[in-house]
């Protein structure tokens, strides 16, 4: 079976999935081929587009939110799709043919906007999917009747699906598809990470800004002038701007623990060897923050991560807030706290949720041998 991935490159949260499927797909002796929508449907303003408004959007938060949520108007882009088809059907067709792929799953919303027209346009009879790279949720626009079926990785998100418009038996619960270095790797204390990574023995806050690597210093500032005995650890490749904030902020306050990793291929570890995590946290690292048992502290609420943090905080497995100072409040809370690992590790332990990407890879294959085989 020969399977494709799609992805748009609008941060981390929607190639990591593709990537970590087409991995499984591979390992599991199986045919696939990942790529770039845009690049696909070749047209290179469109991904250059993308990725450069997704950048300007986090680099302005509260603008992202009512700017995603005027946009998130199935009407709007439903004026939109003829156009779109006309330009691009050819192109689509001419990948397609070369292609011939059995399946084509796209992890951004926009695969529910353009697949299902694209594929008609062409006369293609082909299951279409969707990955609600959201978790929890997914953007209006993308809910779709004419996609063969919208993979959701919570109990909670296809209640949402089903409650804007997706029809349940177009839509399947999916386990999360975890990247295979965090389900191979050893469930480690906290202690043995640490010792493993040269880190002290203290409280422990993975303070991330997400794959684009964009923030301030407002959080660290705070726990700088509280006095806080803990450990921050900065992980991710840092934009420019912010990474000339964290030199700075190291200058100024050279006795503050905060180790600037960068991108590691073992954060994995460094999960391990924090005790709360930190940050604008994408549906990635909040869930691979779940499967790992690290509560989360959302510190910039986009327009998609509203049920996120509603879901941390019904399960009592983390928090969301925007102000720096309360931040710090609730880190500081918890470090002085002698029973917080134990509670939360009782929580984590009630979380409704599957992990597993070769499971879900084995879904979607059993889903289209399915659909080849009716009449």
């Amino acid at each position: 079976m020969l399977g494709a991935f799609l992805y748009v490159d609008a941060g981390k949260g929607h190639y990591t999935p593709a990537k970590a499927l087409y991995d499984s797909f591979v390992k599991l002796k199986q045919e696939a081929v990942l790529e770039d929508l845009f690049v696909m449907m070749k047209t290179p303003f469109w991904h250059w587009f993308v990725k450069y408004y997704w950048r300007f959007m986090l680099h302005h938060p509260n603008y992202e939110r009512k700017s995603s949520s005027k946009s998130d108007n199935p009407e709007l882009w439903n004026r939109l799709l003829p156009v779109v088809v006309t330009l691009y059907k050819k192109k689509f067709r001419r990948w397609y043919e070369a292609t011939q792929p059995d399946f084509i799953l796209c992890t951004n919303f926009l695969g529910g906007v353009f697949l299902p027209a694209l594929t008609k346009a062409i006369s293609v009879d082909i299951p279409t999917y969707v990955y609600a790279a959201d978790v929890f949720m997914s953007p209006q626009m993308g809910i779709s009747n004419g996609l063969t079926k919208m993979y959701v990785p919570s109990p909670d998100g296809v209640r949402w699906v089903i409650e804007h418009g997706q029809a349940p038996e177009r839509t399947a619960l999916c386990p999360f598809p975890l990247q295979q270095k965090f389900e191979d790797f050893p469930q480690i204390s906290r202690q043995e990470a640490r010792t493993n990574l040269g880190l002290a023995e203290k409280f422990t806050v993975l303070l991330s800004l997400g794959g684009e690597g964009i923030g301030s210093t407002e959080f660290v500032e705070e726990a700088c002038w509280r006095g806080l005995d803990i450990q921050v650890v900065l992980v991710g490749n840092l934009s420019k701007t912010t990474k000339m904030k964290y030199d700075l902020f190291s200058v100024l306050h050279p006795d503050f623990d905060i180790k600037a990793v960068g991108f590691v291929n073992n954060i994995h570890e460094y999960f391990l060897a924090s005790d709360i995590v930190v940050g604008k946290q994408g549906a990635n690292t909040l869930m691979e923050s779940i499967y790992l048992h690290r509560p989360c502290l959302i510190s910039e609420l986009l327009y998609t991560a509203d049920p996120s943090a509603k879901f941390l905080r019904e399960n009592e497995i983390g928090w969301s807030e925007s102000d720096p100072v309360k931040q710090v409040e609730i880190v500081q809370k918890c470090a002085l706290d002698p029973t917080f690992s134990q509670r939360i590790e009782e929580r984590f332990n009630l979380v409704p949720l599957r992990f597993s990407v070769d499971e879900f890879a084995r879904q979607i294959i059993a889903d289209t041998q399915q659909i080849q085989t009716t009449p």
